[in-house]
């Protein structure tokens, strides 16, 4: 089947599929475990990569603000001034 007789959004499952297997070299799957888990878990790592650029970006910004938790995870949350504080 060629590339150009598919719809892109076909293409782009296609890529996550592989980015799955090459992440998994030995997974197997049925349709339906593939559709509910490998192409779930993949956009879950997708999303989650995007939205920690994201929340570092808005550190940066002086937007939030973190906290590490005892067990390593941080805690994002508005960054408070003292200007705000004080009111």
């Amino acid at each position: 089947m060629s590339t150009n007789s598919l719809p892109s959004d076909v293409i782009e499952l296609a890529h996550q599929i592989e980015n799955y297997l090459s992440a998994h070299p030995v997974a197997a799957d049925t349709l339906t475990g593939i559709t509910r888990w490998w192409l779930v878990r993949q956009q879950v790592e997708d999303t989650k990569s995007k939205v920690e650029r994201a929340l570092c970006y808005l550190q940066d910004r002086g937007v939030i603000e973190t906290r590490t938790l005892g067990n390593g995870d941080r805690l994002y949350s508005k960054h408070t001034s003292t200007a705000e504080s004080d009111v």
